[in-house]
């Protein structure tokens, strides 16, 4: 909404401004663009007067609940994000030691979906978080004490001309590599060397979770191999195709739709690749079905497939029981209704 209040002098915005960005950037003509964070830890974006037609400054503020307002799976579940059903089998990943990916735009809850879903890590695996900002909070607490094995680290690529040893995305996962990880949870790939980087750890047996900016599952592979071939020019296509498919299990699509509801789009399972395409199985999918007079996207998630055998037999070897996934096991049913906290809607 519109805010009706403004500042009383270009000063006292000066002053505002100067105040969120702290003591580590100054706004000028020579450094007319900042990204910084404010002492609650929100992202702060910044822009001089200099760059601007009108001569207007610009500050976007991204927000971050605290631990005690962030929510739970419980309150996506009621907001029909996911279904009853998803939730489990979400919930089965990291128990399972899945790679998978959670992609999205902006906004669209791929960082939530993440955080809920690494709840389900065993305590005793040893996950290292690395983020720009930090936003995931892996801590588990009893009674006082923390029991669970973690790493978190902050990344920071500010840096234009980074040395191997400043604490840059890329260069954070590959000292992961040395710090005996189960999980290397990267909170956003976003450069092209932090996909190769991850792939790397993917690949030589490290378990992997990460998000990016993607569409949907295949854009999402596409996304991730043009960005690797960017940096690995020597690679065949197929071959790091083949790399990919075989890294990761699982692809998580959200979406935040047109009337500000949030779903989760896609659940998919890799299965492999077939030269230069990726062979795709949508476990389960939001179809639409209507847009009422409102503006709200009527729709509803389905079970469109089931997994794999070589799915069933990695949980199997991590012991997990068959009634925890036999749902998904079998062909989906045209009777199957989705529930959400044990409501149908």
């Amino acid at each position: 909404y519109r805010h009706d209040k403004s500042f009383n002098s270009i000063e006292e915005l000066e002053r505002v401004l100067s105040i969120l960005i702290g003591d580590k950037a100054r706004l000028s003509k020579a450094t007319p663009f900042v990204n910084s964070r404010t002492v609650e830890g929100w992202r702060i974006n910044a822009t001089d007067k200099s760059i601007s037609p009108i001569g207007d400054y610009t500050a976007v503020i991204r927000k971050f609940k605290d631990e005690k307002e962030k929510l739970q799976l419980v309150d996506i579940i009621e907001g029909q994000t996911l279904s009853d059903n998803m939730s489990m089998l979400l919930s089965i990943l990291p128990k399972a030691r899945f790679s998978f990916l959670t992609v999205g735009s902006t906004g669209s809850g791929k960082t939530v979906t993440n955080e809920i879903i690494c709840k389900g890590i065993p305590d005793l695996d040893r996950q290292v978080y690395i983020e720009n900002p930090c936003e995931l909070t892996p801590a588990r607490i009893e009674n006082g004490v923390v029991v669970n094995d973690y790493i978190q680290l902050w990344a920071n690529s500010e840096k234009k001309d980074p040395t191997p040893v400043d604490p840059t995305p890329n260069n954070l996962v590959e000292n992961a590599l040395r710090q005996t990880p189960t999980w290397i949870i990267l909170g956003e790939a976003r450069s092209d060397i932090e996909f190769a980087v991850l792939l790397k750890a993917a690949t030589t047996g490290h378990n992997v979770i990460t998000t990016f900016h993607a569409k949907d599952p295949r854009d999402a592979i596409r996304r991730y191999l043009i960005a690797y071939l960017a940096t690995s020019s020597n690679v065949p296509a197929e071959l790091a195709m083949d790399s990919i498919c075989n890294s990761f299990r699982f692809i998580i699509s959200v979406e935040k739709l047109s009337d500000g509801s949030r779903r989760i789009m896609h659940i998919t399972e890799i299965l492999g690749s077939d030269g230069l395409k990726p062979i795709l199985n949508d476990i389960y999918r939001f179809e639409i079905d209507r847009v009422d007079d409102k503006g709200e996207i009527i729709g509803k998630h389905k079970r469109v497939g089931k997994l794999s055998d070589e799915a069933i037999k990695q949980m199997r070897r991590r012991g997990i029981p068959d009634n925890y996934y036999a749902l998904y096991t079998l062909d989906p049913g045209e009777d199957e209704e989705e529930t959400y906290n044990g409501v149908i809607k």
